[in-house]
């Protein structure tokens, strides 16, 4: 049997076998005490498309200006406030903290028909920069 040799150390994301890595930021309601019986919920997801390879970069979205190799390629971004369920209200320390409002969640989609867009946005962003 012959022994393999192995390359010390991260594979470059532009050598890499996949096209696109989904980068996702979510952010959840909070209380300023960190009380551990409080359920948190999501309250923002946002995703950015990240073209590993650069394949695609002709194609990026206009708001993505710069190319850093060692990092790929942003072609596309999906942003979504969600609804929550169990709090009818965030907290001020949630806002101070995230930015986030009432009104930017109020007429918020739940979580379920964010996740489902999200869904949708995936396909059509793979289907686009293929």
């Amino acid at each position: 049997m012959r022994a393999t040799r192995v390359k010390a150390g991260p594979v470059p994301l532009d050598e890499q076998e996949i096209d696109f890595l989904f980068v996702l930021d979510v952010e959840a309601t909070c209380v300023k005490d960190n009380d551990p019986n409080f359920k948190q919920e999501i309250i923002e997801l946002p995703v950015v498309c990240i073209d590993v390879r650069g394949k695609y970069s002709r194609r990026r979205a206009p708001e993505f200006k710069r190319r850093d190799r060692r990092f790929g390629t942003p072609v596309a971004e999906f942003r979504s406030f969600i609804q929550p369920e169990e709090s009818s209200e965030l907290s001020k320390y949630c806002t101070k903290l995230t930015g986030i409002r009432n009104e930017d969640v109020k007429s918020a989609p739940t979580l379920r028909t964010a996740l489902q867009m999200l869904h949708e946005w995936v396909d059509a962003t793979i289907r686009t920069h293929s």
